[in-house]
Parts: C-alpha cells; structure tokens; sequence
C-alpha cells in the first residue's frame, strides 16, 4: 500500500517538473502568438464489408414461340349477291299457273337455274321466267339460289282453269243369263273313242236335265248329206239310248260324221228312218258331235255320246 503511494508521488511530482518547465521555456511566444488549437483528426470512413451476393440459377423456361404478326387485311369488294333462282331437283313440269290443275306450258331440267319473278300466296310455287314468258315450278321440288326472302307474290296470277267435269261412270251392264241356243247340247268330253277293226260304230245317250234318260228324241247322223234318224230308247236298245252303225263292213276312210238332235220325221219307225242323202240338212235342235274317221282300227267307233236338255 505504502509502495503504491510513493509512485503515484514521484509520477505528480515528474509531471508537476515537466509542465514548469514548458511554460518556463517559451513565456513570449506564448503569450504573442498563442499556440494554434489543433484541427481534430477526421476520422476515416470504414471501408464496407463487401458480401458477394450468390448469383440465381435461372430456371429452365420454355422457349417461347414468335407470334407471327396479323396480316393486315386487305380491302376487297363487296360481292354482288345473286338474283333469287329456282334450281330443279329432278326434271318437272312448268305449268301456266300456280297448281297441278293448270295446263302444263313445258320442261324444266334438274340443275338448271330458272329466274324468279313472283310466287304465290302460299309460297309454295314460284313464277319464273321460261323463254321469256311467266312459268310456274313447285317450289319444294325446287332448291332456291340467292335471296329468294325478297321474292314478291307476283303481280298476276292467272285465275285456275273450270274443273274438268267428273264423267258419270257408266253402269255396267248386268250380264243376263243366255238362253241355250238349243234344247239339247251335247255334253262335253262325255265321247270316248273305242277304236276296233270291225264295224264302225256310234252309240250314246239322251238325257233331261238332271241326267235321267229321256225317250221318244230324234237323233240324226249325217255324212255327205241326210243319213238316218232314230228315237231315244226305241227298238229295244234301253231307255235314253241310241246307236248308229251306217258304214256296215266298209272302211269309211277321211269320212266327216256330224251327230246332232233333230225335229222327229212324221211316222218314224221303230227302229229309224233311212234319208236320201240328196235331201236338204235337217234343222239341229242341239249342238254337233263330229268325227272324221281316218283309220277305223284307230278311230273306228265312239261311244258315250250324251245329249242333255238345256231347260
């Protein structure tokens, strides 16, 4: 502690000495020119801690594909729009007027373009130009071409021609039923033939009506004029029937026969009456069966003729 105090002494007592001796040293000048106060030193200016600043990956975008500029329109001129026409889709009648009632005045060809000038009321037919005259088409058989909005109803309409009178149906007539032309009539695909060698032969049957056989009628044969008449169940042959055979023996070659029903010959006899071949044709009172022999042992004899009565 003593020690500590001594110094501190001697360091005043030194610094006591030194300051006489300063002002002992320079009392004129001090006092003339007084000594300058000293300018402070400027501090210096730090210098900035420089920190690099990380440089930033750049990310990896998309290459933007350049947007080729708009053309720039040039000005063209306003299209002039097409006069109203009717193009047929098929080929079709032009008539005089708006209907189907009126005459037809020409053709008109699919595809091809037809000027309109009008339509009607309905606007279902339009009036056109065709070779210079007015034409009507049917519109929905037609395509339209350009503004047909703007079609007017034409200026004339030709007024529709008188209906055509419906014709009175005319009334069929009733057929009447037709008298037989004869009593008798001889009864179809009833002959058959009967070919043999022997004699010629015909034979058959006369009927009423409802196919019961019927005696007492007149059956006549002829070849190259009159022959021979005979009666329906006469000389024993059975009721209805009759036969012929008018050649005997001989082979009637290319001979015609007609058999047929006939008016009876006053006092006929029993077993027939034999004709002068130079007589007149007796009168039929039926239709005819008619044969030509050609070869008697092909076509020599027919049987089952039947003539029926018609009433």
């Amino acid at each position: 502690m003593s020690r500590l105090s001594s110094r501190r002494r001697i360091v005043i007592i030194l610094v006591a000495v030194l300051s006489m001796l300063l002002l002992t040293a320079c009392p004129v000048e001090i006092a003339l020119n007084p000594a300058p106060t000293p300018s402070p030193t400027p501090a210096r200016k730090l210098r900035p801690t420089f920190t690099p600043t990380p440089t930033p990956k750049p990310e990896p975008t998309d290459t933007p594909t350049p947007i080729p500029p708009t053309p720039t329109p040039s000005p063209t001129d306003t299209p002039t729009p097409l006069p109203p026409a009717a193009i047929p889709t098929t080929n079709m009648n032009v008539r005089q007027g708006p209907g189907t009632n009126y005459p037809i005045i020409g053709a008109a060809r699919a595809g091809q373009s037809y000027l309109i000038i009008g339509k009607n009321p309905a606007g279902d037919w339009w009036q056109i130009d065709y070779k210079g005259r007015p034409g009507w088409l049917y519109a929905p058989l037609t395509r339209p071409q350009g503004n047909v909005a703007e079609v007017q109803i034409a200026a004339y309409i030709p007024p529709p021609p008188p209906p055509t009178p419906t014709p009175v149906p005319t009334p069929t007539p009733v057929p009447q039923p037709t008298q037989p032309q004869y009593q008798w009539m001889l009864v179809k695909d009833s002959p058959r033939p009967a070919p043999q060698c022997g004699t010629v032969h015909f034979d058959g049957q006369v009927q009423y009506a409802d196919g019961t056989p019927e005696n007492g009628v007149c059956v006549h044969i002829a070849f190259y004029g009159p022959r021979n008449t005979k009666c329906s169940g006469c000389g024993g042959v059975g009721d209805g029937n009759w036969s012929f055979a008018p050649f005997g023996n001989q082979d009637p070659k290319g001979v015609t026969v007609e058999i047929y029903i006939v008016p009876c010959p006053p006092n006929l006899p029993e077993y027939g009456l034999t004709h002068d071949p130079s007589e007149p044709p007796l009168p039929a009172l039926s239709d005819k069966f008619v044969a030509t022999i050609n070869n008697k042992c092909e076509v020599g004899q027919w049987t089952n003729i039947i003539f029926r009565r018609t009433r």
